[in-house]
């Protein structure tokens, strides 16, 4: 199963024209390269909580247009396969990623105090490097993958 995950990995590497991650990532040890997938699994966790949070605030919200909508609910279904895709690379079963999930969601409401007139403190820290991961989700994993070299 690992050799697949670092088949499926590996593809998604090289359909982004970046073989060179490619390349690196099949030359870290199965430790490092789960180390890589759990951390881009993580940032995916992140921001699929924070587009559900988004999304739940604009449908509370008066007046919000369904095409904002619409935009939300597509950044947050990019976001879920995101996240399944990559904490299925890094061995993650679902009582895992949904206690995760859990975890963030509860955190992110604290941040906020449970009101959606705070979400700007969640904007602030995850809309734009959520937004760069869901248009190409290859740079979650190299930018983790560049970490290791630090």
């Amino acid at each position: 199963m690992k050799k697949f995950k670092c088949f499926i990995l590996i593809g998604l590497l090289i359909f982004s024209n970046d073989a060179t991650y490619a390349s690196t990532f099949e030359q870290l040890s199965v430790k490092q390269q789960q180390h890589v997938a759990i951390n881009a699994s993580e940032d995916a966790i992140n921001c699929t909580v924070y587009f559900s949070v988004f999304e739940k605030c604009l449908l509370n919200t008066p007046n919000t247009t369904k095409e904002l909508l619409d935009k939300a609910k597509s950044a947050k279904q990019n976001s879920q396969e995101t996240m399944l895709l990559f904490s299925t690379i890094a061995g993650m079963n679902h009582d895992a990623v949904n206690l995760r999930i859990s975890e963030t969601a509860e955190e992110f409401g604290d941040k906020m105090n449970h009101n959606c007139s705070n979400i700007s403190i969640l904007r602030k820290e995850y809309f734009e490097k959520c937004v760069a991961m869901i248009n190409n989700p290859e740079n979650s994993l190299n930018y983790w993958i560049k970490k290791l070299s630090y």
